[in-house]
């Protein structure tokens, strides 16, 4: 079972969908009824995408791309995102 990310790695920019349960405010219940509902013992609950973004860009326009990507996922039926934005590491690779 995957854990859900840490409240320190996990920064919330927008509310749940108008239409989501009350619950889906609280990541801690929403993770426990992802898990829930699968229907099969070999059902995934949960996926990971990770979005290399040029780290010339700025925090806002990394935020708009991960708030976009997230928000095509979420318009699928039964998905729910939850973004962590990491900052770029300037001189790894030197």
């Amino acid at each position: 079972m995957m854990s859900p990310p840490s409240a320190a790695s996990r920064r919330r920019s927008s509310p749940p969908p108008h239409d989501a349960p009350g619950w889906a405010e609280n990541w801690a219940t929403l993770w426990k009824a992802a898990e829930a509902a699968k229907t099969c013992k070999n059902a995934v609950a949960t996926r990971e995408w990770e979005l290399a973004l040029p780290a010339k860009i700025t925090a806002a326009e990394r935020a708009r791309i991960a708030r976009d990507f997230a928000s095509a996922l979420v318009a699928r039926p039964r998905v729910v995102a939850d973004v962590a934005i990491c900052a770029p590491c300037f001189g790894f690779f030197n």
